[in-house]
C-alpha cells in the first residue's frame, strides 16, 4: 500500500524496509555472538523483499486486491523463517 503513495511511494516503502535492516544490523553488531542467527534471518528479509517484494508489488497494481496479496505475501515471508532458521539452530 506503500507503493501506491504516488512518486514517492517507492521511495518510502524501501526507506521503511532500509531502516528496518539497519536497525536489525546494529543489533547484531552489538551482541554478534547471541545474535548470529539473526544476521542470517537478515538474509532472508533480504532475499524475500527483493523476490517477492517486486512480484507482489506487479500483482497489486494489475488486481488492484491489496488484502490478497498482503496476506499471501505475510504466509510466504513466515513459512521463509520457519522453514530456514531452525535448520542453523542449535
Amino acid at each position: 500500500m506503500i507503493y501506491e503513495l504516488g512518486e514517492k511511494g517507492w521511495y518510502l516503502a524501501n526507506l521503511l524496509k532500509f531502516s528496518v535492516i539497519i536497525s536489525l544490523s546494529i543489533s547484531v553488531y552489538l551482541n554478534f555472538q547471541k545474535l548470529f542467527l539473526l544476521g542470517y534471518a537478515i538474509v532472508i528479509f533480504l532475499a524475500f523483499c527483493l523476490l517477492f517484494g517486486f512480484l507482489s508489488n506487479f500483482l497489486a497494481r494489475r488486481y488492484s486486491n491489496f488484502l490478497s496479496t498482503g496476506f499471501a505475501n505475510g504466509i510466504v515471508l513466515a513459512w521463509s523463517f520457519s522453514s530456514a532458521i531452525p535448520l542453523y539452530a542449535h
